[in-house]
């Protein structure tokens, strides 16, 4: 109800999956697309719209806790996920696009990026005519609301920003990078970081147009595991958009 947060409403983009206990199937209580159950309509008392926009909240794959397992029917055949539902997994999707969106203008206000996420979400058979007080302005569209946002460069205009792909993706023994780092720049480092944000490698480059082959090795030497992790080049100047790796052994 407060005028300055970003409320988020929850509708279903899954509700099939494999379990420790078997196939699960909940399509009859959670149609995909559809507003979940559980999530509130508006409006608020003094007649504002609410929710601004919906995200996926059913059934959302999470990391399950080692002190709180969860019940069979819930848990991955991985042992280490679990399968939740809620706005409570809903408002972490319209986080994590606010957190990509400042990452390309640190100045956006949090009124900014709701108006964002507002002209940028979508309608389709499920919302009907929005906005409305059960999807608010519709189903957000990270794309389009990372899009939306006009980048801020810290160098002397794009010349000033880095860039870096990966040739082959995914891959099993190595990974070959190519980069650019403008010219001025007076050092850039490669750095890798695992999904969850913690750094494993990193290795100066050279400035100007260059390669780096990575031998998936951490920073003692270690091969990294199996899985997704990100990587970017880093200057004085600026750093390039974050790239993604999948290492498969």
């Amino acid at each position: 109800n407060a005028y300055h947060v970003i409320t988020v409403g929850a509708f279903t983009t899954k509700n099939r999956w494999e379990s420790v206990a078997g196939s699960e199937n909940f399509s009859s209580q959670y149609p995909l697309g559809a507003l979940c159950s559980f999530s509130s309509h508006g409006p608020t008392r003094d007649g504002r719209t609410k929710p601004d926009v919906t995200a996926p909240g059913a059934w959302i794959a999470a990391a399950m806790s080692s002190s709180a397992p969860a019940a069979d029917y819930l848990t991955c055949p991985d042992r280490v996920h679990t399968l939740l539902l809620g706005t409570s997994m809903a408002a972490p999707h319209v986080a994590g696009v606010a957190a990509l969106m400042l990452s390309r203008d640190p100045s956006l206000t949090g009124d900014e990026i709701k108006a964002i996420l507002k002209r940028t979400a979508a309608a389709d058979q499920y919302t009907g005519t929005v906005p409305n007080n059960k999807w608010g302005y519709g189903k957000i569209r990270a794309d389009a609301a990372f899009g939306a946002v006009n980048p801020v460069h810290h160098g002397t205009g794009p010349q000033g920003v880095p860039t870096i792909v990966v040739e082959t993706n995914p891959v099993h023994t190595a990974a070959h990078f190519t980069y650019t780092v403008p010219a001025g720049a007076s050092g850039a480092t490669l750095v890798v970081y695992t999904a969850s944000g913690r750094q494993v490698f990193s290795h100066p480059v050279d400035p100007g147009v260059g390669d780096y082959t990575w031998n998936l090795r951490d920073a003692d030497n270690v091969p990294v595991a199996s899985g997704l992790y990100l990587f970017v080049i880093i200057t004085d100047s600026g750093r390039s958009p974050i790239g993604k790796l999948v290492i498969e052994r």
